[in-house]
Order: C-alpha cells, then structure tokens, then sequence
C-alpha cells in the first residue's frame, strides 16, 4: 500500500505560492507541519507573501533558505504538473482521494475509507486468483 500526496492548487496565483513555499518547508523537514498551518489558517489575506514567511518563523525554519527557495519558485512547475494531472482526473476539490481508482471526494469518515481499501484488497485478491 501507498499514500501519495499531490497539490490540487486551484485558487490561483496565491495557493499556487502557498503550495510552492510548503514544498520549500519541506525542505527543511516540515512539510506536512506547514500544510496543516496553511489549512488550519485559509481564507482572505492567509496566503500573502508575509502570511507565508510568518508561517515559516512560526515553525521555526531557516528564514534565508525559506526565503530564497521561496521567492525563486522552485516548486511552482511541480504544483502546476499537479494540479493539472489532478483536474484531468475529474478532482473538483479538497480533500479528493484515490484508493486505486476510485474517488472520493470531501472530508469522509474513517470508516469510508476502511470500507473502500477492504474492498479493494478484495477485488485485487480476486483478481490475483483469476489471473
């Protein structure tokens, strides 16, 4: 089994940034600290170049390295690879989730999710005999 994460930056210029600078943090060994700050803070101004930078201060990280990845861009062509790998496979919005192919879409219970992988084990232990 795998988990894969992707960005689904659909908002514009500025989640495009927010996705480029946690893949900055990333860097640093804090990417999944910095996308829960970006989530745990959408809306309005919350993704501004100096929202970004308190964020980075907030988690403690390197101001200069944070800052040079940031403003280069480095990130912004992956972000934009997958955001468009994402809409092309119907993904409408956040959160989506791929188990195998299926889809699921929005926050879903846990028990969505056990249900799904159980059956696709199954489906794939079937198909294993078949084959």
């Amino acid at each position: 089994m795998q988990f894969s994460y992707r960005h689904f930056a659909v908002l514009g210029k500025f989640s495009e940034q927010a996705a480029n600078a946690a893949e900055c943090a990333g860097e640093q060994g804090k990417f999944w600290q910095y996308h829960d700050l970006l989530f745990a803070n959408q809306g309005g101004l919350a993704f501004t170049d100096s929202k970004l930078k308190q964020y980075a201060r907030e988690l403690k990280l390197n101001d200069r390295s944070f800052g040079v990845c940031s403003a280069s861009g480095r990130y912004l062509k992956k972000v934009e690879r997958e955001t468009g790998v994402a809409a092309s496979h119907g993904v409408r919005g956040t959160p989506s989730f791929f188990v195998n192919n299926r889809l699921l879409v929005g926050s879903q219970p846990f028990e969505l999710f056990r249900t799904v992988v159980e059956e696709e084990f199954k489906a794939k232990s079937v198909r294993g005999k078949t084959e």
